[in-house]
C-alpha cells in the first residue's frame, strides 16, 4: 500500500513539474517570438492579427466547457478501463462542432470581415482572409483538445507537453520564417498555424488510434456522445458565460478604439494573461486526483489552495510591480511600454487573484456545481460590461484591465463563500488523501 502511494505522489509531482517545464517553454517562445513579430509587421499589421487573435477567442466560446468536462470524465472512465473509448467519443464531439464552426464562418467571413476591419476598406481584403484561415486552424486545433483531455485525464501529461511543445514551436518558427523572408503581414503570419494545426491533429489521432486496438481498456464500453452530453448539462452553460467574460473587454475595446491602439491593448493583456499558466499545471495534475476521491480532506483542500497561492499569485504581484521595464526589457519599444504597463498590471492582479480561485474551481468542476458557477459569471459578466460603459470614455483600454481586476475579486469572494459552506463547513463530511 505505501509503494502505491508513493508512486502514486511521485506521478502526481512528475506530472506538475512537466506541466511547469511545458509553461516555460512556451514562455521562452512567446518572450522570442512575440518582439519579432511587432517588428516585422509594425503596428498596423499587428493590429490585423490582434484582430484574429479576438475572433480566435470567440470561436472558444463554442468549447462550452468540454476542456473542464472532458479531462473530468476521462479521469473517471480510466478508473474503470475505458479511456480509450471516452477519447473517441469526445472526439466525435469536437469534430462535429468545429466542422460546423467551420462552415459557417466561411460563409460569414466577408461579413466578419468588413465588421471587425471597423470601414477600413483598404484592411478588409486581406483580414478576411486571415479570418478564414484562422477557421482552418480551428477545424483540426479544436478536435484536436479530445487528445489533450484524454492524455491528462489518464494522467499522460508529460507525453502531452512534449507533443504540444514541439508542434508549438514549429508552428511558431515557421511563423518568425514567412515574415521575415517573405511577406510582413498577417496572412504570414497565420499560414503555418493553420497547417501545422492539421498535421497536428492527425499525429496525435494516430498516436491514441494505434495504441486502441491493444489496450487493455480498448474493448470496453466507453461514454457515448449522449452521454458526454449530458454529463456537461448546465456546466457547458456556465462556461459559456465565462468564455464570455473572458472576452468581453477584446469585444467591446475593438468597437470603441482604433486598430492600432487596440493592437497594444492585445499585447499587454496577452502578457498579463500568460500568467494563468501558472495555474494550468497545477489544475491539470491535481483534477484526475481529485476526481478519483470520494471526500477531499480539508488538508488536501488548504494545501491545494496554499499552493495555489505561492505559484499564482506572489509571482503575478512581483511581475505588476516591474511593469514598464519588463516590458520595454521584451519589445525594445518605449511606446508600447508605456501604454501597455498599466494594463499589464491590472491584468497581472486580476490573473493572480484568479489563481487563488482555481483550487475552488477544480472543486465546482468534480461535483458539477453549475448553478453556482452560472450565477457567479453571470453577476461578472454584467459588473465587467457596466464598468466596460462607465469607464472606457474616460480611461480608453485601462477599463479593460479596470473590468477584468473586477471580475477577478467578485470571483474569489464569492468561490470562498462557497468554499465555506459547501467544503469546509463542520457538515460536510471530508476524507480522503492525495
Amino acid at each position: 500500500m505505501a509503494s502505491v502511494k508513493t508512486r502514486s505522489s511521485r506521478l502526481l509531482v512528475e506530472n506538475i513539474l512537466a506541466n511547469y517545464a511545458y509553461v516555460v517553454l512556451m514562455g521562452v517562445v512567446t518572450l522570442v517570438a512575440t518582439p519579432l513579430y511587432v517588428h516585422r509587421l509594425g503596428a498596423s499589421q499587428w493590429g490585423v492579427v490582434a484582430l484574429c487573435m479576438t475572433f480566435q477567442g470567440m470561436l472558444l466560446i463554442l468549447d462550452a466547457g468540454l476542456g473542464q468536462i472532458m479531462p473530468r470524465e476521462i479521469a473517471r472512465a480510466a478508473r474503470s478501463g475505458s479511456a480509450v473509448p471516452a477519447y473517441f467519443a469526445s472526439l466525435k464531439i469536437y469534430g462535429s462542432i468545429a466542422l460546423a464552426a467551420f462552415l459557417t464562418g466561411q460563409l460569414l467571413a466577408g461579413y466578419l470581415g468588413v465588421q471587425l476591419s471597423r470601414g477600413d476598406t483598404a484592411l478588409q481584403p486581406e483580414l478576411i482572409l486571415a479570418l478564414r484561415l484562422v477557421l482552418l486552424q480551428f477545424l483540426f486545433q479544436f478536435p484536436n483538445n479530445a487528445a489533450i483531455a484524454y492524455w491528462n485525464g489518464s494522467e499522460q501529461q508529460r507525453l502531452a507537453n512534449v507533443r504540444q511543445a514541439f508542434f508549438t514551436f514549429g508552428k511558431h518558427a515557421c511563423s518568425v520564417l514567412l515574415v521575415t523572408c517573405w511577406q510582413q503581414n498577417a496572412i504570414a503570419y497565420m499560414i503555418p498555424f493553420a497547417l501545422l494545426g492539421a498535421v497536428e491533429f492527425f499525429a496525435n489521432l494516430r498516436r491514441i488510434g494505434v495504441g486502441a486496438p491493444t489496450s487493455p481498456d480498448a474493448h470496453r464500453p466507453g461514454l457515448s456522445v449522449g452521454g458526454l452530453i449530458a454529463s456537461a448539462g448546465g456546466f457547458s452553460v456556465a462556461v459559456v458565460i465565462g468564455m464570455l467574460t473572458s472576452q468581453i473587454d477584446r469585444l467591446y475595446l475593438s468597437r470603441v478604439v482604433s486598430a492600432e491602439l487596440f493592437g497594444k491593448y492585445v499585447l499587454a493583456a496577452n502578457l498579463g494573461l500568460t500568467l494563468m499558466h501558472l495555474q494550468g499545471p497545477v489544475q491539470r495534475a491535481f483534477l484526475p486526483r481529485i476526481v478519483s476521491l470520494e471526500h477531499p480532506s480539508r488538508r488536501v483542500i488548504l494545501q491545494m489552495l496554499g499552493l495555489f497561492a505561492l505559484v499564482c499569485l506572489l509571482p503575478c504581484i512581483l511581475l505588476a510591480g516591474v511593469a514598464e521595464p519588463l516590458l520595454n526589457f521584451w519589445l525594445k519599444n518605449a511606446d508600447f511600454a508605456r501604454v501597455g504597463a498599466p494594463v499589464f498590471q491590472l491584468i497581472a492582479v486580476a490573473v493572480g487573484i484568479n489563481g487563488l480561485y482555481g483550487g475552488i474551481y477544480i472543486l465546482l468542476i468534480r461535483d458539477n456545481q453549475y448553478k453556482h458557477l452560472i450565477a457567479l459569471n453571470a453577476i461578472i459578466l454584467l459588473a465587467q460590461f457596466v464598468s466596460l460603459n462607465l469607464l472606457a470614455d474616460q480611461f480608453s483600454i485601462l477599463a479593460g484591465g479596470f473590468s477584468r481586476l473586477l471580475g477577478s475579486c467578485i470571483q474569489l469572494i464569492f468561490g470562498f463563500v462557497v468554499l465555506t459552506k459547501l467544503y469546509l463547513s463542520n457538515d460536510v463530511k471530508c476524507v480522503g488523501r492525495i
